[in-house]
């Protein structure tokens, strides 16, 4: 406060009788005195800039990398004729069948497909000249025969057994598209899907994203490109 002089007052401590005035604390400020901060255990330090090192913990979650998932959606309406031996979290190689399904235009595009290479492999064996606009017409049947296959899911790897065992087969093999697990499966034998709709879901899980959760005061620790230890 004030003195009835109008002066400001300057705080007088029981601990500090007989000791000399010292100058007036900032707005604030605590005054301990030295026995007190030994009582407390204080320490207390020049304040100054030096190297420091500070361990941020967090915790993450581990997630696919976007670039290496990969859907395997229905390319026509069908039904499921046969599942083989996979479940979520089993590991799958490239190509190794999955499943095997029957569309209702599969016949009919395997038979166009079987007339075109028939009809080219018998003038080649009778060893006929044929006009280049007739040969050409023959491969563009070809090729239209083999992308109807291959718009119904078949894959070029099945077109060409099929034409070394030229069999008529009712089943389109579904193969996985690379080594990976599988994140969800959503097939049974027997069971009737429409165009679209996903069959599988794989993921190349060699390398994946750890989404780690930072609170916004701790972002500023963190830079592009800086080494991390990961704990599971």
């Amino acid at each position: 406060g004030l003195a009835p002089c109008g002066m400001k007052m300057e705080p007088v401590y029981a601990e500090d009788e007989g000791q000399a005035a010292g100058p007036a604390l900032a707005p604030g400020a605590v005054k301990i005195t030295p026995e007190k901060q030994q009582l407390m255990g204080v320490r207390i330090d020049t304040v100054a800039k030096s190297p420091w090192t500070y361990t941020l913990r967090t915790v993450g979650k581990v997630a696919a990398d976007e670039t290496r998932t990969y859907r395997l959606n229905a390319f026509s309406d069908g039904f499921i004729m046969k599942v083989y031996d996979n479940s979520t979290g089993s590991l799958v190689r490239k190509d190794e069948p999955l499943a095997t399904y029957f569309s209702k235009d599969l016949f009919t595009s395997l038979q166009t497909y079987y007339y075109a290479v028939y009809a080219l492999e018998n003038l080649q064996q009778q060893g006929q000249q044929l006009p280049a606009s007739q040969k050409n017409l023959l491969e563009a049947q070809k090729r239209s025969a083999e992308y109807n296959l291959m718009n119904l899911g078949m894959s070029i790897r099945q077109i060409r057994d099929l034409i070394r065992s030229k069999e008529i087969t009712q089943e389109i093999i579904l193969n996985a598209p690379a080594t990976g697990f599988i994140l969800s499966r959503s097939v049974t034998l027997g069971q009737k899907f429409t165009t679209g709709e996903e069959l599988y879901r794989l993921a190349d899980l060699s390398r994946v994203w750890i989404l780690a959760d930072l609170f916004k005061n701790e972002a500023k620790y963190v830079r592009p490109g800086e080494k991390v230890k990961v704990t599971l």
